[in-house]
């Protein structure tokens, strides 16, 4: 197996708790500020958490993730429980 196949099984058996806990310094990388992070952590939760933001953070957890979000689930996305959700989609 190489690396890609090993993050694929690693991701496929996460619980919203260890999304959660792959998702926390992605949005400290994308907002530069410390969140408290739970599954409704919206943008009105957090300052920075603006349009151009949202397109950073949504190709941040494509790539950890190791997936693409199609177009119109990412205009649906409204808060941390939904990118969560998604997410849950695409490992199971």
């Amino acid at each position: 197996m190489n690396k890609t196949d090993l993050l694929f099984i690693e991701n496929f058996r996460m619980d919203n708790k260890q999304i959660l806990n792959k998702l926390r310094p992605i949005y400290k990388e994308i907002f530069r500020e410390d969140i408290n992070l739970s599954l409704t952590t919206s943008p009105n939760d957090i300052g920075s958490w603006d349009s151009l933001n949202h397109i950073l953070l949504i190709k941040r957890i494509e790539e950890e993730f190791q997936f693409e979000f199609d177009l119109f689930e990412v205009i649906e996305l409204k808060n941390t429980g939904d990118i969560v959700n998604t997410i849950q989609k695409y490992l199971s």
